[in-house]
Order: structure tokens, then sequence, then C-alpha cells
């Protein structure tokens, strides 16, 4: 044999080499369904998974057909295939093709986790579904939060990517991660519980950031990231809290990260704070204002902040009286004790006329609704006003 045709011979056989694993792994997401059918009828558990797939999905030559995908993913499923597994037990916790059974899909999703051959999506998926079960002790589970946060620790550990298509995946996973510690700290006191919830929620702050350069959704994803700063400085201020820490730096950095991100309540957090000061953080009564005022028309805290400085501080009743009825105003404002307190304060002014003209028809109607939710200066009011 000459050496071209040698160098022929073996480019054949190479290419035949070559071409047989892509044949033998048949590419089943090409497939039609009829081929699918013939495979998943011989056992074929890779055939029946992606053959359930059109059924669910209508792919393939196939009808949508919940029930036939139910049967296909049972079918894998028994034998042990991973991703049908989790495929499966959607179908149950949703109540789709199948009767609603959470409990099977419990142990569907823990059959996935614990399955190397599930694609790491579904075992991701999976670990995240039973963290939430655990940690909201939902499903006849009990509530255990140990047990969420080792899931889904777990979960951050197998499943990595540098696409910042995914990062809204870890940026979902690591504010849970962030709430179940810090739920975890309101229970045990600890001050390290609240110091890796913290850690956390910053991680997911900068996983939305990751996630803002793929995503179209500015305003949704800016809210993310200010929530998860906010989040972030609230575990601090905790953390030093029970560490006996003074140093209310980073808190203050991270809440005015969020409000960066037009958070209203970090705006208030740093009004609150700034006017009174804390820690190593000097009182700036001028700069609480100013972050208590930009959202005082959102934030009836806010609102109420600034009525109780402009009514008792500087007597300023006319700004008083505005700031208050913002915050009467607000369907935000449903802490009753605050409600009433605003209530019986307008009261005042409409019965003195600070700040408005009197009426003391509308003194006594205010007077008496913030008795009504038990403000017990109302209440004196209101039987002082009976026995006249």
């Amino acid at each position: 044999m000459n050496m071209r045709k040698y160098i022929l011979a073996v480019a054949a056989s190479l290419a035949v080499i070559a071409a047989a694993p892509v044949y033998g792994a048949k590419k089943y997401h090409e497939m039609n369904v009829g081929k699918l059918e013939k495979l998943a009828g011989k056992d074929d558990h890779k055939a029946q998974y992606y053959l359930a797939r059109s059924y669910a999905e209508g792919l393939r030559g196939a009808e949508q057909d919940f029930a036939k995908a139910a049967y296909w993913y049972a079918k894998a499923a028994a034998a042990g295939y991973g991703s049908s597994q989790f495929d499966l037990a959607v179908y149950y916790m949703q109540g789709k093709g199948v009767e609603t059974n959470p409990q099977e899909g419990i142990r569907l999703f823990k059959l996935c986790v614990d399955n190397p051959d599930a694609f790491s999506e579904a075992r991701f998926q999976s670990r995240i579904n039973l963290a939430n079960f655990y940690a909201n002790g939902k499903y006849g589970l009990e509530e255990d939060l140990d047990k969420a946060i080792l899931l889904m620790e777990n979960a951050r550990l197998a499943y990595f990517s540098t696409d910042n298509s995914e990062m809204v995946f870890y940026g979902t996973r690591d504010d849970m991660l962030g709430d179940f510690y810090y739920r975890k700290g309101m229970k045990t006191l600890e001050a390290d519980d609240y110091r890796k919830s913290a850690d956390y929620y910053e991680k997911a702050a900068d996983d939305w950031y990751r996630y803002s350069s793929y995503s179209t959704d500015v305003n949704k994803n800016s809210e993310r990231m200010g929530n998860s700063w906010l989040n972030a400085g609230n575990s601090l201020f905790l953390y030093n809290t029970f560490s006996d820490s003074d140093d209310y730096t980073k808190v203050f950095d991270c809440w005015r990260k969020s409000s960066m991100n037009s958070n209203s309540q970090a705006y208030y957090n740093l009004g609150e704070l700034y006017y009174t000061g804390i820690g190593n953080i000097p009182a700036d009564e001028e700069k609480g204002i100013w972050f208590l005022s930009k959202v005082a028309s959102s934030n009836p805290r806010a609102a109420y902040f600034l009525g109780i400085h402009y009514y008792a501080k500087t007597k300023d009743f006319t700004n008083a009286f505005d700031y208050f009825n913002k915050a009467l105003a607000s369907p935000k404002l449903t802490d009753k004790d605050v409600r009433a307190d605003v209530l019986l304060k307008l009261s005042a002014m409409y019965r003195f006329g600070r700040g408005t003209a009197v009426n003391e028809a509308k003194a006594d109607e205010l007077s008496a609704e913030a008795a009504t939710l038990g403000n017990p200066d109302a209440v004196r009011i209101q039987q002082w006003l009976n026995q006249r």
C-alpha cells in the first residue's frame, strides 16, 4: 500500500470510529416521537425521558399530553433516571398529569438529590425545593433550618457557572441562604448566624449585579439588588447587637448601596439612625431628615418620624400636619399603634388649631378612631368627652 492509500485508509477508519459513538449515543433530542416510542418500549430509560419531555412540551411530533408525559417520566424514574425523578416530582407537586401528591414529590426530589446521573440543574433545583420545604415546614415536613441550610449550601457547591444569564439562580439561592441564617439567628440569638446571613445577602447582591449585564428588566434587577443590600445591612445591624460591636460603618455602607437602588426602607433606616446616631456613626440630624424626606411620600414610617420631628422638636406645625396626613393616607401604614398616635396628634392639631384651622368635629372623629385602636390617651379623651 502506498503512503497516499495508507493515509486515506487510516482517515476512513478514524471516521468510522469517530462516528460510532455519535450513533451509539443516540441523539435523543433529534429523534421524532415514533422513534422514541420504539426505544422507550424496549426499556431505554433515556428514550423514556425524552419521550416524556416530548409529550410534556408538545415537541418532536407529539401533541402535548401531561398524563402520557407523567407515565413515561414514571417509567424512567422507577429505573433510576434522575432527571425523570425531578420532573415527575414537579408533576406530583403541581398535580400535572397525576393526582397531587406532595409526599411522593418530596420522595422523588430526595432521590434526585442523591442520584449522580441526574442533570446538575435537576439536582440543584431539587435541593432548593427541599430546602424551602424544610425551612417553612411545608407538606408535613417539620421545620428544620439546619437541614435547609445544608441542602442549600450543597446546592451552592454542586452547581457552578460563569454564565451571567444563570446568575438569577445564584441570586435566588444566596438570598435564600441569607434568609435561612437570619431566621436561625432569630431563634439562636447567635451573632455568628447573623454574620453568615449578611455574607450570603452580600453574595446575592453581587449575583444580581452580574445578572444585570444579561437581564433586560433593569428595574426588577435593581429592586433585587436593593433588597439584598438592605437585608445584608439588617443582618449586620443584628450582628453588632449580639456581638457588642460599635462599628456600624459596614451596616451603613450596605444600606447606602440599597438606597442607590431606590430601596425605600434603606432610606428610612439611614434617616432614622443618622438622626439619632449610633455606635461610631455620629448623629447628623440634617442628613437624617434628608434621607427621611426622600421617601416620606411612599414610606409612612418616614412621614410619621418627620411629623414627630416637626411637631415636638421644632414646633413647625404646618410641616407636622402635612407629614402626619401623608402617613395616615398611606395604605402601607399597618402598625396600629403608629396609626393611633398619628390620629391622636392630628386630633390635637384640629382641636387647638395647630397647622390647620380649628375643627372640633374632626378632632372628635380622629380621637374616637384612635380610641378604637386601643390608644390609652385617646380612650381617656373619649371618656372625658362622653362625660361632658
